[in-house]
Order: C-alpha cells, then sequence, then structure tokens
C-alpha cells in the first residue's frame, strides 16, 4: 500500500545535471507537474495536496537551473523548451515510467508540448498559460503580450522586491517567501538563454506540433492571463485537441491551479480521464518506483 499525500524526494541523474523530484506512488498513468520560468515544484501544492488527487500517482520535478535542482552543466544545450523537455524525458526513463500525462504551467507547458510525440509513454499533454507559438520572432510577438512583467521574465537576475512584484502579477493566491526564494535561486543563465532561444526559433514548432500529434491535449488559458495573446490562443488547433478546441477560463489570470483550484482541478481531472481511455491501455497496478 501507499500512503495518501506521501511524496518521497529523489534525485536523478541527467546528462544536464541532477534533477531533484518529488514523487508519489499511485493507481494509473503518472500525472508529471511541470513548474514555470523561474519557480519550483513547490507551485503545485494546491494540486498535490488535492484529495482529488488522492489515487494518482505523482511526478514533480524541478527544472535545471530551478529550486533544488542542479544548474545545467551546459547551458546552451539545456536552457530552451526542447533541452528542458529533453532533460525530464530522461528523467522519466531513469524512473522506468510506462505511461503517463504531463500538466505544464507557462514554460512547463512549452516543455510538455516538446515532448509529444518524441518521449515513449506520454498519453496526454495539457497545458495552462502557456503561448503556443510558431517558430521565430513573428511567433513570438504575436504570441505573448509585451510588457515590463513580461521583459522581467527573462531578466537574469531579479532582486527580491521584483521577485515577489513578478509573483503577483503571476496571479497567486498568496504569495510566500519560498516563491521569492526561488524566483532569486533561479540560474542566472537562464532566463535570458531561454528568451534568446524563443526568440531565435531554436526547436520545434510547437503550433505545428498540436496539429500533427494523435496525442490527446488539453489547452487552457485563463481570460485576464497578462502575458499569453489570447486572440492567437484561441487559434490553436489540433485533431487531438481536447473539445476541439482551446479552453478559456473565466475570470482567472496566469496560474489558477493555484488561485481557482476550483475550476482547475475537475478540469486536469476530466482530461486525464480521457487521456487513459483515448490510450485504451490503463495501469491496472499500482505504479512501482524504481531502485
Amino acid at each position: 500500500m501507499y500512503s495518501k499525500n506521501a511524496f518521497e524526494k529523489r534525485t536523478i541523474e541527467t546528462s544536464h545535471g541532477l534533477v531533484s523530484v518529488k514523487i508519489r506512488a499511485g493507481h494509473g498513468p503518472v500525472l508529471i507537474l511541470l513548474h514555470g520560468n523561474g519557480f519550483s515544484g513547490n507551485v503545485f501544492a494546491e494540486i498535490a495536496n488535492n484529495p482529488a488527487f488522492n489515487n494518482v500517482p505523482i511526478l514533480i520535478p524541478d527544472l535545471p537551473g530551478h529550486g533544488q535542482s542542479e544548474n545545467a552543466r551546459n547551458p546552451q544545450k539545456t536552457y530552451h523548451y526542447g533541452g528542458f523537455s529533453a532533460c525530464i524525458t530522461e528523467v522519466t526513463a531513469a524512473l522506468k515510467l510506462q505511461s503517463f500525462l504531463v500538466f505544464g504551467w507557462s514554460l512547463g507547458g512549452q516543455v510538455a508540448i516538446d515532448m509529444l510525440d518524441v518521449t515513449p509513454g506520454l498519453i496526454g499533454v495539457s497545458t495552462f498559460g502557456s503561448a503556443i507559438i510558431q517558430r521565430g520572432p513573428l511567433g513570438m510577438i504575436n504570441g505573448f503580450h509585451f510588457s515590463r512583467h513580461l521583459l522581467q521574465a527573462g531578466k537574469a537576475v531579479m532582486n527580491e522586491s521584483e521577485a515577489k512584484q513578478f509573483a503577483t502579477v503571476c496571479g497567486f493566491n498568496q504569495i510566500n517567501q519560498s516563491m521569492a526564494d526561488d524566483l532569486l535561486r533561479v540560474d542566472p543563465a537562464t532566463r535570458p538563454a531561454l528568451s534568446r532561444a524563443t526568440l531565435l526559433g531554436r526547436g520545434r514548432d510547437q503550433r505545428a506540433i498540436i496539429a500533427q500529434t494523435q496525442t490527446p491535449v488539453c489547452l487552457m488559458l485563463g481570460e485576464n492571463d497578462p502575458f499569453i495573446s489570447q486572440s492567437t490562443f484561441a487559434k490553436v488547433s489540433g485533431k487531438a485537441l481536447f473539445g476541439n478546441k482551446t479552453k478559456l477560463i473565466k475570470n482567472c489570470g496566469h496560474s489558477p491551479f493555484d488561485a481557482a483550484a476550483e475550476k482547475v482541478v475537475p478540469a486536469i481531472m476530466h482530461f486525464y480521464h480521457h487521456a487513459v481511455a483515448v490510450e485504451k491501455q490503463p495501469t491496472a497496478e499500482p505504479m512501482r518506483l524504481a531502485s
């Protein structure tokens, strides 16, 4: 038997560096939670401790350069969507996960999209507050609302006041010191490298990925998101898109999985069961953790 809401901390060796994860066993495919730019897996406390997920196995990594994970050994290799996705793919392989879904917030959603159709065992991707953009400067310009807050997201180093302000703009229900600490901890190479790679169109075209994938995808956005262009987001389409369109969550900002969990948690669970049904081979036995 496993203990409900009992997470085990692990450190996983990858070619990108040591990755810190929290993992909890359960029944069925694993739900992987990927955090946003500058934060850590700690932002998912509302989801991880929600009774709706008591029986669901959950894996929460800190991306390289974030939280308790190591800084990337080679920043140019790691600090872009494809680099982060390759790293998380190594984590799933190290843990021998055979079937899993990814819920990604903001940067985590971009990483999750990049994993589609190239990561063995991935049966579904759900995102929140992620700009599904075409490659290059035009895609970035169309996909984001350019503001001082977006520019701040590409800053190498924030001071404490900037960190708290940025967390506030992200729309969390309650800003705590650990959020500021996470934003201050980030490897200074991370944000500039990520912004540069996105602007230059490094990696896969995410709009094309969504259009072509057969793997179920659920794309959600808060109607008051300060970073993402709602009109561009609404135009994203694909044959495997859950409900045949992107989903706009009313009266929400960038982080409603925290501030409006009562809306987002049922949506995630609905999609989780949908993806498992599409796969048609749900895991009946409890997840076994690799030793």
